[in-house]
């Protein structure tokens, strides 16, 4: 009889020991992966477009002046060795959180438009908003490019 050794983590997770049982966060994992790979299957037929609107272009150009505006903020482990995307080390929830807030700074911005400065804030905390919310994108992306690389929650 093989002895199975048990980790209660709560009512209705447990980690076993026994290699022959899945647990309920592998039953998860593996249908979080079913959803990726029929999601890669219906998006295959869609065609990137080589044209972008002047309005996404131009608000590209803000969202990287904001960018290299502020590389020298940080989340506490963001870009420790200087290169590549500084927001891969950082967790989702810390990027959520930021977009949120970024969100309150673009809705203050939005009540206090006044003149051609103030709409030009709003544009400025618009691209924030935008490079949060990409930041996040660009680490989803990242991790179904890569197996068994899962993103920090």
């Amino acid at each position: 009889m093989e002895k199975t050794n048990l980790d209660i983590n709560s009512k209705t997770n447990f980690v076993a020991t026994n290699s022959t049982e899945i647990t309920p966060l592998e039953q998860q994992v593996d249908q979080l992966q079913a959803q990726v790979k029929a999601l890669e299957e219906e998006n295959k037929g869609l065609k990137v477009s080589k044209h972008l609107d002047d309005c996404v272009l131009s608000f590209a150009k803000t969202m990287q002046y904001k960018l290299d505006k502020n590389k020298h903020k940080a989340c506490n482990t963001m870009n420790p060795d200087g290169k590549g995307r500084g927001w891969s080390h950082c967790s989702l929830k810390w990027l959520l959180g930021r977009l949120k807030g970024e969100m309150s700074e673009l809705e203050y911005a939005l009540h206090d438009l006044k003149d051609e400065e103030s709409a030009r804030d709003i544009q400025t905390e618009a691209a924030d908003v935008g490079n949060f919310a990409m930041m996040i994108h660009d680490i989803m992306e990242q991790a179904t490019k890569t197996p068994n690389n899962h993103a920090k929650s």
